[in-house]
Formats: structure tokens, sequence, C-alpha cells
């Protein structure tokens, strides 16, 4: 008669063995690296888009495992639109990046989807117009700024 927790004890012991060469995971020519919190759930998730390990998409997880936010990566710097998520995973905040800098129009979002405030930026500051937003879409409020500073 078998011994099932010797044999269960013996293929994890197996498992472990073959599997703890492994870095990441690879999905077809892609490769996934993980961080994980000390609980040992996924902190952040870097999926690279080719072999050179600076090209993917970063993604970042809160301790329930929930998406917080989203970025594409080119050249090891944030290239594109930069997503937060709130705990129910809905659209909180975009922000856009060109070479690492902040380039273009931040917004952040209302819990139904509606822009709640705008910011722009150029060089990572904020330079120009901000607006906020009653819930109905109508603006409440414009300010100006340039260099990071309020000038209106």
């Amino acid at each position: 008669m078998l011994n099932y927790k010797k044999l269960s004890l013996a293929i994890l012991s197996l498992f472990i063995i073959l599997f703890s060469g492994c870095s990441s995971p690879s999905f077809g020519n892609k490769k996934v690296e993980k961080k994980y919190y000390t609980g040992g759930q996924v902190r952040s998730s870097f999926t690279w888009s080719d072999k050179t390990g600076k090209n993917g998409v970063q993604r970042t997880f809160g301790y329930e495992g929930e998406i917080t936010s989203s970025v594409k990566i080119t050249n090891s710097v944030k290239n594109g639109i930069m997503t937060f998520y709130d705990a129910k995973g809905r659209v909180i905040k975009q922000t856009p990046y060109v070479n690492g800098f902040i380039e273009g129009i931040e917004q952040e979002f209302y819990p139904n989807g509606d822009r709640m405030v705008t910011y722009t930026y150029t060089s990572s500051k904020k330079n120009g117009a901000a607006f906020s937003y009653y819930p109905n879409g109508e603006v409440h409020s414009k300010a100006m700024y340039k260099d990071n500073k309020l000038i209106n």
C-alpha cells in the first residue's frame, strides 16, 4: 500500500528541484519577471517584449492581488500612458510619458469614469491649463501653471 504523504512530499520535492533554477516563466518569446511581497503575493511584473530586458509592460499589484498600475517601458523608461486603477479595477488616473518624462495631459477620473481633473505637462512639469470638473462634466475651475508653479 502506498504512503500518500511520502509520495506527495517526493513529488513536491521534485518540482522544487526542477523549477528552482527558473528565474521567471516564459510565454512564447515573452519572458515575465516578477517581484513579490513578503507574504508571497505578486507585487509587480515586467513582461519583456524582446530579449533586451529593456522593453515591455510593467504592472504593479496591491497586496490582495488587484492591479494598481500599468505602463509600457521602452529602453528602460516609461513610454506611453501609465494607467492607475482603484481596488475595483476602475481607471482612476492616466499619466502620459515620453522617454521617461510626463508629457501631455494627465487625467484623473471619478469612479464612474467621468473626468475629474486634468493637468498639462511638459518635461514632467505642470505647464499650461489645469481643469477640475463637476461629476456632470461641467468645468468647475481652471488654473494656469508655469514650471510647476500656479500663475493664476
